[in-house]
């Protein structure tokens, strides 16, 4: 092997090492929030990224159809006084709560910063109980808890 072959396999060597020796793997952000918080790792039962907008369009999903059928059933049953009194009450509800989630979601965005922040869904269990909702992370830690719902297993005795 002369002098410029070995030459030119060492260089090639020498760069697949800089090359492969210095990279590191980009971490997803649920990722690398785990590995920045290693001690929590096993409390989550469901992590999961997502965004205000998913948020919106699933809600939206949710609500507006029942909003629509409210309307639709109490034009067809107008004669029926007790119907409509419970489509009133349907309607009313899905209003209510599908107004009460956008204004949590128009907070989440006012509280997000899209170039430095990560939403996500978490189901967390902690002890005797189960916390789910939605968290607010930068650089790994925890900003702000948007709680859905709380859950506590009582002890239950066998008979």
């Amino acid at each position: 092997m002369s002098a410029r072959q070995t030459l030119l396999t060492l260089v090639i060597a020498g760069l697949g090492i800089l090359t492969t020796g210095c990279s590191t793997a980009n971490l997803s952000p649920r990722e690398a929030f785990l590995r920045a918080n290693p001690g929590i790792r096993s409390k989550f039962l469901k992590l999961r990224e997502t965004s205000v907008e998913e948020l919106e369009l699933a809600e939206t999903f949710t609500w507006w159809p029942q909003i629509l059928i409210a309307e639709r059933l109490r034009a067809d049953f107008a004669t029926n006084a007790e119907l409509v009194k419970r489509l009133d009450q349907l309607e009313a509800h899905a209003k209510k709560t599908w107004e009460s989630k956008k204004e949590c979601f128009a907070q989440m965005s006012s509280d997000i910063n899209t170039q430095t922040d990560t939403l996500f869904f978490y189901s967390r269990h902690e002890g005797r109980g189960t916390e789910e909702g939605w968290m607010l992370v930068r650089r790994g830690r925890i900003l702000k808890k948007y709680v859905l719902a709380t859950r506590e297993y009582l002890d239950v005795e066998e008979p």
